[in-house]
């Protein structure tokens, strides 16, 4: 596409895997994904994302880059960072909260006067954002959810660890949540009408170029467009 580039803003791009774009068979990226789409559009963006990146992680990073003006943020599992694994679905539940807080008060402090724009992906944006951070923007709560028209939403859970010591109602909770993820993943595996394979294969676990674009089109593009203007 050729187009001017605007001038505007600093815009960054942060976050895991879901931020960086389209993952082959390999798990190697294959397409930039939604970076790509946002310059090929004339915008300057520069993406810190990284694959298996924290949320911490990524905003150890933002401290290079205090000057950002617009910081597209994917979040991803906040238990990335846990220490000690929960052992209740009630622990597990509230230690993900602790840790989102504690990362969204962290961008608080960083970026102060930057728009910041959320987009649920490993992890879905929790209801509490837009009422303890009203000037940010929440682009999409759900991003898999969104792009399947559908509103079961799946922890996919970022965990290098299992769960031998957990009570049964946080084991049978995850267990749903792994059969919710199969089925995710067979349809992607065997239905090319169906909307996981469209716009999750060929990796099964991202959106790819596809779903990246109609993000990118549908509801960040307008939404620099009124940031431009």
């Amino acid at each position: 596409m050729d187009t001017a580039t605007f001038t505007m803003g600093k815009i960054l791009i942060i976050g895991d895997s879901w931020a960086c774009g389209e993952w082959d068979f390999e798990q190697k990226l294959a397409h930039e994904g939604t970076t790509h789409y946002i310059r090929d559009a004339g915008y300057e963006i520069t993406s810190l994302a990284k694959g298996s990146a924290s949320n911490s992680k990524q905003l150890d990073k933002l401290e290079d880059h205090r000057d950002t003006d617009i910081c597209i943020w994917f979040l991803t599992d906040p238990l990335r960072e846990v220490v000690q694994q929960p052992t209740t679905l009630q622990d597990y539940h509230d230690v993900r909260k602790r840790l989102l807080e504690k990362s969204f008060e962290r961008m608080n402090k960083i970026l102060p006067n930057a728009q910041i724009w959320l987009i649920g992906g490993v992890c879905r944006v929790p209801d509490w954002v837009a009422e303890k951070y009203p000037s940010w923007k929440i682009v999409v709560e759900d991003l898999r959810a969104w792009l399947l028209s559908d509103d079961t939403h799946i922890d996919t859970l970022c965990r290098d660890w299992q769960y031998p010591d957990c009570e049964l109602d946080l084991l049978e909770y995850h267990e749903q949540q792994e059969k919710l993820i199969t089925k995710h993943r067979i349809r992607s595996d065997h239905g090319t009408d169906t909307k996981e394979h469209r716009l999750f294969w060929p990796d099964r676990v991202h959106p790819n170029r596809h779903g990246h674009r109609i993000l990118t089109d549908e509801l960040i593009l307008p939404m620099l467009e009124e940031a431009k203007a």
